[in-house]
C-alpha cells in the first residue's frame, strides 16, 4: 500500500532519550511555512528552553521509509509522524512489527488542493471521475490497462469550448507537499468512483495499484513545482490556454486566482466545504505520536501542548501555508488528549476496525 508524504505537515521530533546532550540540541527546519511559524512562536514563548527541550525536525520528503523510520525504536527515529489522510491499522503495520502499538491520534486542521483553469475553458465545474480520467496513466478496458487515450477537451466533454484543443494539466511533483493530496484525493479515489475498478482490489491488486496511483507522463501531464515564480498558480493560468492546474487552499486569498477556480463534483472549495470535506479535495491534517516518545520526552509534551493551546492564537483562519486551524473546542479537545497522555489509537485493540 503506497504511503502518502505527508500534504502539510510531517513534523518529527528527535527524541530527548538520544545519547545527545539536550542542551547541544538546536531545532532544525528542513522546510514548510507552517512548521516555521509554529516553531518560531513555540521558540519566543519558551525562550532558550525551547532548545534546550526539544529539537524539531520539519521533514521535507516522506514515503514508506520515513514511516519505517517513525515505528523504528531507534534513539534518532522521529517521534511524531504527520498526514493528510487517517493511518490505517495496514499504515502502521511496520510499526506492529517493531513491537509498537500505542500512539495518540490528534487531529490538527486541514487543507486541500484547489482546481484552477485557464479563462479560456470557462470550466467551473468538474466531476470527480472526469478529473480522474484526465490525470491517470491509463484507462480500464476490457479488464486490462491500456494507455490513457484522453487528449483533448473534447474526449471529456463536449460542452467546453476549444474541445479539439490537448488537454494541459500541471500537477505538484514529487517533492511537492500537495502532491499527497493529488495521489489520495484525485488518483485513488478517483478510481474508486468505478465499480468495474474497485471490485478487482483483492483479486488484482497488483492491475488496481497501477490504475488508482499511476499518473501520466506523456504531453497531457506536466510535473512542476508550483510554488516556483515561473510556473506558480496564477501564471499558468495567465499564460497557458486550455490548461488546468492546481494549487493549496491559501489561493482562496488570492483574487486573481479565485475568479478562476473549478469546482470538483459541484462543490466549490470554501473554509467550510474544506473543514467539513464536502469539498472533495479537501484533506484533513493528522498528527500520530508515540506515547514511548511522550512518556520519555518532556519537551516533546511541551511542543505538542503548544500546538493546541491558547498561547498559540497567531494562525488565522487560513495562512500562506493553506493550513485551516480546527475550531477551538476541538482545539480544546486535542489539547486534553496531549495532556492525558493516553493512547487513543492501540495496533493491538480487537475493537480497533480497519479505516
Amino acid at each position: 500500500m503506497r504511503f502518502l508524504k505527508d500534504y502539510f505537515y510531517i513534523i518529527a521530533l528527535l527524541s530527548l532519550a538520544s545519547n545527545l546532550a539536550a542542551a547541544k540540541l538546536q531545532p532544525k527546519i528542513v522546510t514548510h511555512p507552517l512548521a516555521n511559524t509554529i516553531l518560531t512562536q513555540f521558540s519566543d514563548s519558551y525562550g532558550r528552553k525551547s532548545k534546550k527541550y526539544i529539537a524539531p525536525l520539519i521533514i521535507k520528503s516522506v514515503d514508506q521509509q520515513a514511516l519505517i523510520d517513525f515505528c523504528s525504536k531507534k534513539n534518532n527515529a522521529p517521534d511524531v509522524y504527520g498526514t493528510s489522510r487517517r493511518l490505517s491499522l495496514t499504515d502502521l503495520s511496520p510499526c506492529h512489527d517493531e513491537g509498537i502499538q500505542d500512539f495518540i491520534e490528534l487531529k490538527m486542521g486541514s487543507g486541500a488542493l484547489i482546481t484552477l483553469a485557464s479563462p479560456q475553458l470557462n470550466l467551473k465545474n468538474i466531476s470527480h471521475h472526469d478529473l480522474y480520467k484526465i490525470v491517470t496513466r491509463f484507462d480500464y478496458k476490457e479488464g486490462n490497462p491500456t494507455p490513457n487515450s484522453t487528449k483533448v477537451w473534447g474526449d471529456v466533454s463536449n460542452k467546453i469550448p476549444f474541445a479539439a484543443d490537448p488537454i494541459r494539466t500541471f500537477v505538484p511533483n514529487k517533492a511537492s507537499t500537495l502532491r499527497d493530496i493529488f495521489d489520495d484525493r484525485i488518483l485513488l479515489a478517483g478510481c474508486q468512483t468505478l465499480p468495474e475498478i474497485t471490485k478487482i482490489k483483492s483479486e488484482k491488486p497488483k492491475v488496481y495499484q497501477e490504475l488508482c496511483l499511476a499518473s501520466r507522463s506523456d504531453s497531457v501531464v506536466t510535473e512542476a513545482n508550483l510554488s516556483d515564480k515561473v510556473s506558480a498558480p496564477s501564471v499558468l493560468i495567465a499564460t497557458e490556454k486550455g490548461m488546468i492546474t492546481f494549487a493549496p487552499s491559501s489561493a482562496l486569498n488570492q483574487p486573481e486566482v479565485v475568479k478562476n477556480l473549478v469546482a470538483i463534483n459541484g462543490f466549490k472549495p470554501t473554509l467550510e466545504s474544506i473543514k467539513d470535506e464536502a469539498y472533495p479535495l479537501a484533506a484533513p491534517i493528522y498528527l500520530y505520536v508515540k506515547i514511548s516518545s511522550l512518556k520519555t520526552s518532556p519537551g516533546l509534551r511541551s511542543f505538542l501542548k503548544y500546538i493546541y493551546s491558547r498561547q498559540n492564537k497567531d494562525h488565522s483562519e487560513l495562512d500562506s501555508s493553506g493550513y485551516i486551524p480546527l475550531a477551538p473546542e476541538e482545539m480544546s479537545e486535542q489539547f486534553h488528549l496531549v495532556l492525558k497522555g493516553k493512547p487513543n489509537y492501540q495496533l493491538g485493540d480487537p475493537q480497533r476496525s480497519e479505516k
